[in-house]
């Protein structure tokens, strides 16, 4: 179950789900639809009220067997009294419909219902007094027939054991969808994990000697301080120079951290989109963006793309790249956003860090970062980048727009659309 909660903003899951609970639920309707041919086909043989009764116990027999399914697909445990309902339901339906072909099917579609959401315990008694019935009323008859006898039970026990086998394959390829899906989704938790330690580590190897190093030379200049002041300042000029030495090597270590390249967001972007159940299309190339604003384009594309995986519910996205007007364009487009009372074009409530860092990071680019409603329902993250002029940094933006940055994109801090 906790696999499930895992996956359960996952379309494609969520699919799978009322696909396999239709299936068995239909299986479950068949109670009622075998009750009432039967209850039509025996005619004056059993007494009108008898047959009313059968009918009427049909209806919440079939609903709390559906309900036992349902409670078998969402992963909860089955409920003692919610069986032994549905069992003196059936046996109230049996009585009143007495010996058929119809009932022995009735009986084999609850017992397949029951059998794939209860216990094997809970099912002995109940299946013990159902493979008995037809014999035991086989004696009150005036001359038993015990071979139609046998070919009713032999029918309700195939009929049975037919739509059990089928409810266990079905329920076995759910449960495996499940855990496959969570497997995805934890080695994309993963790969973002790794990321973060190697990340560590290169600071740790970055840093930590040089770190070490000032720690040092600044005690050590400080025990000289007062009888040979030359040799600390000297001392000093050492921790000053590793110092700058250590700051340089951190900037680079973080710039080429913080550095995206578009062609390979875009294919990240189809990746992820794919493994969520969007169909993910891209119009434009990498070429069509200028080189200076690429990594820029490529926060734009990342953001689009958590915000789909994470706040939406959408089964297409289309990110475009052009030219305009002497401008770069770039466009995330989604159909999944949730209804609410905002309007066409009206822009999406309370952005969350990831829009509202790039949004900085924009703007210190000169450009503009819309995050909007769209025409049919859609959601439009849309990005307006000008031609940079000379020495403009357009890769990371400003530095205080750091929430934009790879943490906040990897923990789905993005907008809420």
């Amino acid at each position: 179950m906790g696999a499930r909660r895992d996956v359960v903003d996952d379309p494609r899951w969520r699919t799978a789900r009322w696909i396999v609970f239709g299936t068995l639920a239909f299986v479950a309707l068949t109670i009622a639809v075998f009750t009432f041919r039967t209850a039509i086909a025996v005619g004056d043989d059993i007494a009108l009220w008898r047959r009313i009764a059968a009918v009427v116990l049909c209806v919440p027999l079939a609903a709390l067997s559906i309900l036992m399914v349902w409670r078998r697909v969402s992963g909860e445990g089955p409920v003692k009294a919610l069986f032994w309902t549905t069992a003196l339901l059936l046996a109230a339906e049996l009585a009143a419909l007495d010996m058929w072909v119809g009932t022995a099917m009735v009986a084999g579609a609850w017992w397949a219902a029951a059998g794939v959401a209860n216990p094997a315990a809970r099912m002995a008694a109940p299946t013990a007094v159902l493979l008995a019935a037809p014999w035991v009323r086989a004696l009150f008859f005036d001359e038993p027939d015990w071979g139609l006898v046998a070919a009713l039970a032999v029918l309700g026990v195939a009929m049975a054991l037919l739509l059990l086998s089928g409810h266990v394959a079905l329920l076995f390829l759910w449960d495996l969808a499940g855990a496959a899906a969570a497997g995805t989704r934890a080695r994309a938790r993963l790969a973002v994990s790794e990321e973060r330690l190697r990340f560590a580590r290169d600071m740790h190897d970055l840093l930590g000697h040089r770190l070490t190093g000032i720690a040092v030379s600044s005690e050590l200049a400080a025990r000289l301080a007062e009888r040979a002041p030359e040799q600390a300042a000297d001392r000093m000029r050492e921790v000053q120079a590793a110092s700058r030495e250590a700051l340089r090597e951190m900037r680079g270590a973080v710039s080429g951290y913080r550095e995206l390249d578009l062609a390979q967001e875009l294919d990240a972007a189809r990746g992820v989109l794919s493994s969520s159940g969007t169909r993910c299309t891209v119009e434009g190339a990498p070429q069509d963006v200028p080189e200076a604003l690429r990594p820029l384009a490529a926060w734009v594309v990342r953001e689009g793309a958590t915000n789909v995986v994470r706040h939406s519910e959408a089964e297409r996205c289309t990110v475009v790249l052009r030219r305009e007007d002497g401008r770069s364009v770039v466009e995330v487009r989604n159909d999944g956003v949730p209804g609410t009372p905002w309007g066409e074009g009206s822009a999406a409530p309370a952005p969350g860090n990831g829009i509202t860092g790039l949004t900085e990071r924009v703007a210190a680019a000169g450009g503009t970062l819309t995050a909007a409603r769209a025409g049919d329902g859609d959601f439009l993250l849309r990005a307006v980048l000008p031609d940079p002029a000379d020495g403009t940094d357009c890769a990371g933006g400003a530095e205080g727009a750091d929430a934009a940055g790879p943490a906040a994109a990897e923990d789905g801090d993005g907008d809420r659309e």
